[in-house]
């Protein structure tokens, strides 16, 4: 049951990701552009759960966390992939999976055997096998957003492990609302802080920006509505590299079905590294 559930965070996670990604490459310009359509993504999220929503302050203080880390790790996010090598950014920000493992070893009382902390490494091995080499120079703006969209991505994996572990837990719907009404209103706040002439908002609220977002809204709502539950049920150090290298594996796979991508000897070593780890993980 445990794999199941990770498998589908794996779908939709990666679904999302797609979508995301078509959207992104013809309608997206800058950094307002951006965070205008991931506010009306965050407001599908939280729409599609509002009729839940409970004014419980303890789910409300998480929600409001989980949603300011959302926005903060999308805007550094960007910034690293718009300003340096884009796939050591998608690295930097995987290894998040390391902050909930050591909290559930440390406070939860996780046991981590030898075999399962060899598929752990073996995994962070595929992950960083997979980024591509660039001749791009370092940059200190690059480095600075890639390490703190790490540590907000860490941060909202600790937020949804604590939460999943708390009295309110079964309140994760109302949460996942709170979340991303959240991040809507942070969105709007930070639209207007970044738009200047330079980055000046580029593209226009279609009926086709409103689509992509529907869809996309509502796979990341599942998406959280479901991680939190995973959470709070399995362990960190099983849930966390499967997910991780599952993802790397999914998605390779999908452009190779789906958009005839050819691998390379590189790339067939990593997905035989990566399932190798998720078998270790399992043992």
């Amino acid at each position: 049951m445990d794999l199941i559930l990770i498998f589908g965070l794996i779908v939709l996670a990666s679904s999302k990701v797609t979508l995301q990604g078509m959207f992104a490459k013809k309608h997206i310009l800058t950094l307002t552009d951006s965070i205008c359509f991931n506010g009306i993504i965050f407001l599908f999220s939280a729409l599609i759960f509002i009729y839940a929503l409970k004014c419980s302050f303890p789910v409300i203080i998480f929600g409001f966390i989980f949603g300011l880390f959302t926005v903060l790790f999308q805007l550094f996010y960007i910034q690293a992939m718009s300003c340096g090598n884009v796939s050591l950014a998608v690295l930097i920000v995987n290894l998040n999976m390391i902050a909930p493992i050591i909290i559930s070893i440390t406070f939860f009382n996780e046991k981590i055997g030898i075999i399962r902390a060899l598929g752990l490494v073996t995994v962070i091995v595929s992950l960083v096998l997979n980024v591509e080499k660039s001749g791009e120079k370092m940059r200190r703006k690059w480095l600075v957003c890639s390490l703190l969209a790490f540590v907000c991505n860490s941060c909202l994996a600790v937020c949804q492990q604590i939460f999943g572990k708390t009295e309110w837990k079964a309140e994760r719907v109302s949460f996942v609302a709170w979340s991303y009404i959240i991040a809507t209103l942070i969105s709007v706040v930070f639209y207007f802080i970044f738009r200047t002439e330079k980055e000046k908002q580029k593209f226009k609220i279609s009926p086709l920006a409103i689509g992509y977002g529907l869809c996309i809204g509502v796979i990341l709502g599942v998406f959280q509505f479901l991680n939190t539950f995973a959470i709070s049920t399995i362990e960190a150090s099983f849930m966390y590299p499967i997910y991780n290298g599952g993802t790397l594996i999914f998605t390779t796979l999908t452009g190779v079905i789906l958009l005839k991508d050819r691998l390379s000897l590189k790339q067939i070593i990593t997905l035989i590294i990566g399932i190798v780890g998720i078998v270790l993980v399992n043992l």
